[in-house]
């Protein structure tokens, strides 16, 4: 009996030492590539609305808390900063393109509550201010 017992340690020991381990597939704490797909297409497609942090999480199944956890472990940055970038790369498409909108149409289509907010936001992200985007329009629409 003690002789079976320690055939049967030494292949478990055999079998830990030499074995294959499993590895670990599951990614704790990100997002699938899908769910992020659905949420940054749930964004694009609602950026002229707010999308609430509640409702991007119900769209995959997670508590607010959770999708903001993950989706910044995704993405780099918090879901609230994602679409203010977002916006500002829109808000830049649109004072860089030959529609005859001022700063103030483009914040409104933006959805930005006021000029100094769109401002703020544009320097921290382009690194040049509105004004200068929309001068450089200005002169290309006069040539």
């Amino acid at each position: 009996m003690i002789e079976s017992l320690v055939n049967i340690l030494a292949v478990r020991l055999l079998r830990y030492i030499f074995g294959l381990r499993r590895l670990v597939t599951r990614r704790d704490g990100v997002l699938t590539r899908r769910k992020l797909t659905t949420i940054v297409d749930y964004i694009m497609a609602n950026l002229h609305g707010s999308p609430t942090l509640e409702q991007m999480a119900a769209l995959v199944s997670l508590s607010p808390y959770h999708f903001a956890r993950q989706f910044k472990a995704a993405t780099g940055l918090p879901p609230h900063q994602f679409l203010i970038t977002r916006r500002v790369e829109r808000a830049q498409q649109i004072l860089r393109g030959r529609e005859s909108l001022n700063l103030a149409e483009g914040r409104d289509r933006c959805r930005f509550s006021d000029q100094s907010q769109l401002c703020f936001h544009f320097k921290r992200i382009v690194g040049v201010y509105t004004g200068a985007i929309s001068g450089l329009r200005k002169k290309h629409l006069k040539t």
